[in-house]
């Protein structure tokens, strides 16, 4: 009599051994979240691997691909078990007291689509260091959550945010068009660099009005149906240079008023040298 034959998940989706071990870490990892996202107990790596392989033998079932290059296929599926771990997909077991088991994490449970985790996929392989600080934690989740709308809006919401803070502007006080005008204004901006040639002025109130008019305030009103992760990257660094642009202007009036205060200071110190002076 022979084995009982069982088809295991990652065969129904990946038929031949060969295929499955010329797959990617991540692809590995995608089959493995989408066996598993639909179980709401506690999982572990070697328990997987175990009934898969021993425990199927033991009790004469047939073994995952039939035992065929069983060591690399358990390899695999580590590598893809410790990405999705790695990644927070996994979490820890909270009722565990062994810390071997871990359960799917929340933000796992709407990946389990091919097309889903391939978003989730790019979004985290962006470097979170190329977005700026103020963007790397709620913006970069509304990306790997899909949101990409939500995560343009914001991050231009946080430049618009920026820019009045730096110019001393109370909340609600300018908005828009009117915000950046005051702040960039070629003749009187709060932030305009009046050592820059007017042209070089006029280019960054431009800069700032024309992100800000073609990408934040649209959504402000309407959906601008960004559809595909690599556009709203793009979109999320254009707002990360804004951003930066900030700062370097906050910096370089902070030097200014050091110096200046420096100046003042050799001034006093001057002064109340040659008044001395004069006095002796």
């Amino acid at each position: 009599m022979s084995d009982p034959v069982t088809i295991y998940f990652i065969e129904t989706k990946i038929p031949n051994v060969d295929d499955f071990l010329g797959l990617d870490v991540e692809a590995v990892a995608q089959l493995l979240l989408a066996e598993l996202v639909g179980s709401d107990k506690p999982i572990s790596l070697n328990h997987y691997l175990y009934t898969r392989f021993d425990q199927a033998k033991e009790s004469g079932a047939s073994r995952l691909y039939g035992d065929v290059r069983r060591d690399e296929v358990k390899a695999a599926i580590a590598e893809g078990w410790g990405w999705l771990t790695n990644q927070g997909l996994l979490a820890p077991d909270p009722t565990s007291d062994k810390g071997n088991s871990q359960i799917i994490a929340r933000k796992a449970k709407g990946l389990s689509t091919p097309e889903a985790f391939e978003a989730y996929r790019l979004a985290a392989s962006v470097p979170r260091d190329l977005f700026h600080p103020i963007l790397q934690e709620e913006v970069r989740a509304d990306l790997l959550r899909g949101r990409y709308d939500v995560a343009v809006f914001q991050a231009f919401k946080e430049v618009e945010v920026a820019v009045c803070k730096a110019a001393e502007f109370h909340p609600g006080e300018k908005y828009s068009t009117g915000l950046l005008n005051a702040a960039f204004g070629t003749d009187n901006g709060k932030l305009t660099d009046r050592r820059a040639s007017e042209a070089e002025r006029k280019a960054r109130l431009n800069l700032f009005s024309g992100a800000m008019g073609s990408y934040k305030n649209p959504l402000s009103h309407r959906h601008l149906n960004i559809e595909t992760l690599r556009e709203a990257v793009e979109l999320v660094m254009v707002a990360s240079h804004l951003l930066r642009i900030v700062d370097r202007i906050k910096h370089d009036r902070g030097m200014q008023d050091i110096l200046k205060a420096a100046k003042r200071l050799t001034e006093v110190a001057n002064e109340a040298a040659a008044s001395m002076k004069s006095g002796d």
